[in-house]
């Protein structure tokens, strides 16, 4: 199963696509991106998801 790794580190938080072997983007990654993005979403300790 895909996951999205994610760090924050003063005000960015840096995502990480975590899919071997080749970090294929289907439909499983994007939902857990899409999981990722929306907890981050409220987070005031987060300015700029990167990716």
């Amino acid at each position: 199963m895909p996951t999205v790794p994610t760090t924050i580190r003063q005000w960015n938080s840096t995502l990480t696509l975590n899919n071997p072997p080749l970090n294929v983007t289907a439909l499983e990654t994007t939902r857990a991106l899409s999981q990722t993005l929306n907890s981050i979403a409220g987070d005031s300790a987060v300015d700029a998801p990167v990716w």
